[in-house]
């Protein structure tokens, strides 16, 4: 199956958004009708029915079973949104979750703006097809530039920074680091948003270009990653040295928190953004009535890239998938 070029910025109405759209208008019309009155042309009179509250309870009932059952949508520039999957079957095991991972462009973090969001929309397009009911953008790269997405596609889209930065705030801390992609660290993103919680607390950022690629390849040990998690926080301790807690702000990077540790000194703490996001994701689906408490759960995944790193990933992180993972063909 080949994607199909999209540009979020010419909003194209399809058939799927039609069906969004129409959805709402009769939601709208049928709680917005009390009583339907029929003429009663024997009587001369007008006979109250109980026709429309009938047909509300139907609708509901009906269109809110297949909205339920829908899966969630799941974004990466590569591998790395596997971590933000595995706290999705952990926080909600019922889901349905489609996945697609960009490993043929990854990583993104070494990208421009407009080829952020143009591979960005492939993927959304991809699973607008698939008809989830959410997408979690499970890229800190992508999050950063997450307000260009949500007014194109007919799903919420909840990214993984807002979250994390909010719970990061409201703990009791002077001074946390983050180490991420050279985009998002350029962005300032997370800095911003915490200091919108929490003006006072210190926040030093250092980037990485390699780390994400070095991961997406299958690289979770040995020198050469040692190597580059041990620079990179040697580089943003030397910002300062009170940093205790560090922010993996690219979903890659929990793969490898056992190097991350083995190079920090002792008692740091590294902080995954993903637990945030699956709450948030839980939070948002909850609140619209929309978890999918009876199902069984499963997981499809597609890339652009090759298989074996994702098989390889799926069994180290312990991420349950009954469906074999599906490369594309990758479109440009």
């Amino acid at each position: 199956m080949k994607m199909e070029g999209f540009s979020c910025r010419n909003r194209v109405i399809q058939k799927d958004v039609f069906s969004f759209v129409i959805d709402n208008f009769i939601r709208k019309v049928f709680k917005n009708v009390f009583i339907y009155m029929q003429a009663d042309s024997q009587r001369g009179k007008l006979k109250k029915t109980c026709f429309v509250y009938e047909a509300i309870r139907f609708y509901e009932r009906e269109v809110r079973s297949v909205q339920e059952e829908n899966p969630i949508g799941v974004i990466d520039s590569g591998v790395g949104g596997l971590t933000v999957v595995k706290e999705l079957q952990h926080l909600l095991p019922g889901e349905n979750l489609v996945y697609y991972g960009d490993s043929a462009n990854c990583p993104y973090g070494n990208r421009s703006q407009d080829e952020i969001v143009s591979l960005t929309c492939r993927m959304l397009k991809f699973l607008q097809k698939e008809n989830v009911k959410l997408v979690a953008v499970a890229c800190n790269t992508i999050s950063t530039i997450i307000d260009q997405f949500q007014a194109d596609f007919p799903f919420p889209i909840i990214g993984i920074v807002q979250p994390a930065s909010q719970k990061i705030a409201k703990e009791n801390l002077d001074v946390v680091g983050i180490i991420a992609t050279a985009f998002t660290i350029k962005t300032g993103v997370y800095q911003n948003l915490i200091h919108q919680y929490n003006p006072s607390m210190k926040v030093y950022g250092e980037e990485s270009p390699k780390l994400a690629a070095l991961i997406d390849q299958g690289k979770y040990e040995g020198k050469e990653i040692t190597d580059e998690v041990s620079l990179h926080v040697k580089k943003l301790l030397q910002q300062d040295r009170n940093i205790k807690h560090i922010i993996l702000g690219c979903t890659h990077y929990p793969i490898v928190t056992n190097t991350f540790q083995e190079v920090s000194p002792s008692g740091m703490t590294f902080i995954n953004p993903a637990v945030e996001q699956a709450r948030a994701v839980h939070d948002y689906l909850k609140s619209k009535d929309l978890l999918n408490v009876s199902g069984k759960g499963s997981l499809r995944i597609f890339t652009s890239g090759v298989a074996s790193p994702y098989d390889a990933l799926v069994k180290k992180l312990g991420v349950k998938t009954a469906y074999p993972i599906t490369a594309q063909e990758n479109s440009n």
